[in-house]
C-alpha cells in the first residue's frame, strides 16, 4: 500500500519553451495543493497522479504506470499563456481538481482531502509560501535562522530571515531560481551558522552549498 503524495498537471505543445511555460506556471499552483493535500488517501501503488489535458479523451482515461495514476480530462488549453496570472492560476487549480476528483470516485476514495486541498488552495489566493523545516540555531548568541520560502509563477525566492526571540532582525534574499522544484530543491537542505555573520544553506542531491553573508549592522 501507498499514500498519495504528489500532483502534476500536462499538456502536449508544438515548442517545448511553452510546454515549459504551462507546467512551470502551473506547478506553483500544484505545489500548493500538494503542501495542504492531507495525504489520508491510500492506495495499491500509486503515489502520485498527473492529469494529462487532452483534445479527445481515449476510452482508457485512468491509467496506472507503477506509482503513478494517470487521469486524461478534456479541456482547451491552447489560450492558457495569453490568460492573466490568476487566470492562469484558476485554471490549473480547475483541471487538477477535476482529474483528482475523477479518480477520487472511480476508485472509491473518499473525496473530502481534496476538497480540503482545494479549499486551502483558494484560502491562500494561490500564494505558495512557507517555513522551510530546518533552522539553523546560534547559541552563542541566541540567534535563529529561518528560510521564508515563496513559489510564485515566475520565480522562487527564498529569505534568509534572522530572529532573536521573538524578534526579526534581519531579512535578506539568498535564494532566487526559476520556479522548478526540481531546482529550488537542491538549495533546500540543512542549515548551519559557519559563524556570527554567516548562514549555510547546504545542497542536497549533490548540489554545492550556498553561505550568505550577513551585515554586522543588520543583526545589530
Amino acid at each position: 500500500m501507498a499514500l498519495l503524495r504528489y500532483f502534476e498537471v500536462q499538456a502536449e505543445f508544438d515548442h517545448r519553451v511553452e510546454a515549459r511555460q504551462f507546467l512551470l506556471r502551473c506547478d506553483a499552483v500544484v505545489g500548493l495543493y500538494e503542501r495542504h493535500f492531507a495525504g489520508r488517501v491510500t492506495t495499491k501503488s500509486a503515489r502520485k497522479i498527473i492529469v494529462f489535458l487532452r483534445a479527445v479523451r481515449t476510452p482508457d482515461h485512468l491509467k496506472e504506470f507503477g506509482v503513478v495514476l494517470g487521469v486524461d480530462i478534456l479541456s482547451d488549453y491552447s489560450q492558457f499563456l495569453q490568460l492573466s496570472d490568476r487566470g492562469q492560476q484558476t485554471m490549473a487549480l480547475h483541471w487538477l481538481h477535476t482529474g483528482c476528483l475523477e479518480a477520487a470516485a472511480h476508485f472509491g476514495w473518499p473525496p473530502d482531502p481534496f476538497e480540503s486541498a482545494r479549499a486551502a488552495v483558494l484560502e491562500r489566493e494561490f500564494v505558495n509560501q512557507w517555513v522551510h523545516r530546518h533552522k539553523a540555531l546560534r547559541q552563542k548568541n541566541r540567534l535563529r535562522a529561518e528560510l521564508h520560502c515563496t513559489h510564485g509563477m515566475r520565480e522562487f525566492t527564498g529569505d534568509l530571515v534572522v530572529f532573536k526571540g521573538t524578534s526579526e532582525l534581519c531579512r535578506v534574499t539568498a535564494l532566487r531560481t526559476e520556479p522548478d522544484r526540481m531546482i529550488f530543491s537542491w538549495y533546500l537542505g540543512k542549515m548551519n551558522w559557519v559563524s556570527d555573520m554567516c548562514v549555510e544553506l547546504q545542497g542536497v542531491r549533490g548540489a554545492a552549498s550556498k553561505r550568505i553573508e550577513l551585515s554586522s549592522r543588520l543583526l545589530k
